[in-house]
């Protein structure tokens, strides 16, 4: 996302991701020919979201998309059947900068 984004639309991305963060059935919802599917566009959603969070972004957007992305993840996760992994904390994972 480009610093140069107008305020408006950084406005509207935030709304997206917390409301992907809150209803993440609304991320994997696509509705196509007035037919509405959910999960046909996982292959789309993830890559999206996760593009936010690499570059040069403010870190406020990267944590939302953070949440966002595991709000969505788990959501995934919960419709196949498949049991949640361990929490992993990372915060020791890599030195401070």
């Amino acid at each position: 996302m480009s610093s140069e984004a107008s305020p408006s639309l950084l406005d509207l991305l935030m709304d997206i991701l917390r409301l992907y963060e809150q209803d993440p059935i609304f991320a994997l919802t696509s509705t196509t020919g007035g037919s509405t599917k959910v999960g046909d566009n996982v292959d789309q959603v993830v890559p999206l979201i996760s593009t936010l969070l690499v570059g040069s972004g403010s870190d406020t957007i990267k944590l939302h998309a953070k949440s966002a992305l595991l709000a969505v993840l788990d959501q995934v996760r919960s419709d196949l059947g498949v049991e949640a992994v361990p929490e992993v904390h990372t915060s020791n994972m890599w030195p401070a900068k």
